[in-house]
């Protein structure tokens, strides 16, 4: 290249930078990523390289390339204010996309913590949260235990004074930090020396929880297994769980949304059903026990002749009773599977129609066709299920009043005969929407496909009450085939005590054998006993994270981004007033520019 080509571009580089005048987006942008490219460089250094997560830094290398680059193309080309206003909103999102770039890279940081302690929102209750904790894990060591550990844990010695010497140093690091008020705020970011020690701080917390955690894994590899839970104990645990479930209090639409409550009333039905189901099962058990213990009290103040003959008188009348239960069961159980079969039968049909038409080619005749077809299936599922539900009603009604079983079998019942009307009530309700559907097809034979098509996707779109109600009546089947299964297996013991009675045996011998076969095992596996266990334990679990603790903390939470949000939306609508007067003051200027120039033409 010639010395006078250089002289030339340096000459036309001299003009360039004459012609340069302050505009304020871009003095903001500049700052702005000279700021960030400070901080980075910084970040990045040699001696502050260890708050990084894997990859990290290449990400912020790549994003603060990123805002050079946007930041070098808005230094050139907007060189003036005219510049400015001939493309206003360009350089604008320009000068914001470096700022927002900008902001990523320091809440990248200032969230970082995450990765070692997932409490609070803001780094500064992130602090507060996680000292009461380790204060709480120290103050327990003082008693020789892990007092945050979900089994009884003692802690040795060398721990002890690990932990001490850890929280020695924390403790007066987050008393600093939390005195720091950038710290609990977002804007402005924090300094990388802030960043530092919110990052030490939590490098110790976290050394305090591998600890505790290792002291866990130490103690359940040391444990024994538990013990096998019997029948009785099971029965006991349900029982606990549901005085807890009657317990719990749905909160009102004060505290949460409305789609949060019918969550909460969706899983306390969901938990209700489970513990029947869990529940019945175990009623032959309960009955024997029950009757055990009355023939026992009947012994000790009647003697064991009178006891005896009275408890045989009593169960040849409770046989009848079982046996007019048994008969009362026939095909109920069948009777609701086939409505369950219909309505999943329904649903399938109806998803397939939906999905294979086109609405190109679907006439108004045919969708008619197929929703009276529907309609008409679900007419036969709700007379089918009319046709057992005054059966459960009697069945329930005959319960209550022989007083034979124990409350979660008359439980049981009403929850089913709840859930028959909830299926009944949700077909219902479709019923009457094809019916409106129906006369509103029968008035509109002039609808092209399209239109048709619409219609059916609305229709479609309710379907999904089918599939409700299809779930009420399995569960309504779940339950009655366990009531019908515990009834005739109690039934078969009385039997067997009628086959004693018929043996003419003497007081003291029937006696003896009436205890022994009360006494009887009842026949449940060792597996079976364990899966129900097990089953409990989940039960109570679901319990404490969906309706108790978990609640709790998920408000605490709400009410804490609740109130960081509030500086938020208060920046937010400052944002707004003052991108509404920038725009009204670019109307202005480029109104004032216009009238210039045609100024300037007219004197021309």
């Amino acid at each position: 290249m010639s010395t006078n080509t250089l002289e030339q571009l340096k000459q036309a580089k001299s003009a360039l930078e004459a012609e340069r005048k302050p505009v304020s987006h871009v003095q903001e942008a500049v700052k702005a990523t000279k700021d960030i490219t400070q901080f980075v460089k910084i970040a990045l250094s040699k001696e502050n390289r260890w708050i990084f997560q894997a990859g990290e830094q290449d990400s912020i290398v790549s994003i603060l390339a990123e805002i050079n680059r946007t930041n070098k193309e808005l230094y050139n080309k907007c060189r003036t204010p005219e510049h400015f206003n001939r493309d206003a909103t360009r350089y604008l999102k320009m000068k914001n996309h470096i700022i927002r770039k900008s902001e990523c890279i320091h809440f990248s940081l200032d969230q970082g913590f995450y990765a070692t302690e997932p409490l609070g929102f803001s780094a500064g209750k992130a602090i507060e949260l996680s000292l009461k904790q380790i204060r709480k894990i120290r103050d327990g060591h003082q008693q020789g235990k892990w007092t945050r550990l979900p089994i009884d844990v003692n802690v040795d010695d060398s721990a002890k004074t690990e932990v001490e010497k850890i929280y020695a140093e924390s403790a007066p690091l987050a008393e600093k930090l939390l005195k720091n008020e950038n710290i609990g705020n977002f804007d402005p970011p924090m300094t990388i020396e802030e960043v530092q020690y919110v990052y030490k701080f939590f490098h110790n917390v976290h050394q305090i929880q591998e600890l505790e955690q290792q002291a866990l894994t130490d103690a359940l590899s040391k444990k024994t297994p538990a013990e096998q839970s019997t029948p009785n104990e099971i029965l006991e645990q349900l029982s606990s769980f549901e005085k807890k479930l009657k317990n719990v209090r749905v909160p009102t639409s004060k505290n949460i949304p409305d789609w949060g409550i019918h969550l909460y009333e969706m899983s306390l039905t969901d938990m209700t059903l489970r513990m029947h189901l869990l529940r019945i099962p175990f009623e032959p058990l309960g009955f024997l026990n029950r009757h055990l213990k009355i023939l026992e009290e009947q012994k000790d103040s009647d003697g064991i002749e009178k006891s005896i003959s009275s408890f045989h008188d009593n169960a040849v009348q409770e046989l009848e009773k079982l046996q007019l239960f048994s008969e009362s069961f026939a095909g109920v159980d069948e009777t609701l599977q086939e409505v369950t079969g219909i309505l999943q039968n329904l649903s399938i049909c109806f998803g397939k129609i939906y999905h294979n038409a086109s609405s190109q080619t679907i006439t108004n005749s045919f969708l008619i066709k197929v929703l009276e077809l529907i309609k008409g299936m679900l007419e036969k599922g709700g007379r089918v299920a009319d046709s057992k539900s005054d059966t459960l009603l009697k069945l329930h009604q005959s319960v209550n009043d022989v007083d034979l079983f124990d409350d979660p079998i008359t439980e049981g019942m009403i929850h089913s005969l709840d859930l028959l009307e909830q299926g009944k009530e949700a077909m219902s309700q479709y019923c009457d929407k094809l019916k409106t559907f129906l006369e509103t097809l029968s008035n509109a034979s002039d609808w092209d496909s399209r239109q048709t098509y619409k219609f059916l996707k609305n229709a479609y779109d309710e379907n999904a009450i089918l599939t409700s109600a299809s779930m009420f009546f399995g569960s309504i089947t779940k339950t009655c085939v366990l009531l019908k299964s515990s009834i005739k297996e109690v039934e078969s013991m009385w039997l067997e005590l009628a086959k004693l009675r018929e043996q003419k045996l003497d007081s003291g011998a029937l006696y003896e054998q009436t205890i022994a076969l009360l006494g009887q095992d009842t026949g449940f596996s060792e597996n079976s006993l364990r899966q129900r266990a097990d089953q409990v334990e989940e039960l109570n679990w679901i319990l404490d994270e969906m309706l108790g603790l978990g609640v709790q903390e998920e408000q605490r939470f709400v009410d804490e981004l609740h109130s960081e949000l509030i500086p938020v939306s208060d920046r937010i609508k400052a944002l707004r007033i003052k991108e509404s007067a920038r725009k009204v003051e670019l109307t202005s200027t480029k109104e004032k520019s216009e009238q210039d120039s045609i100024v300037v033409k007219s004197k021309v």
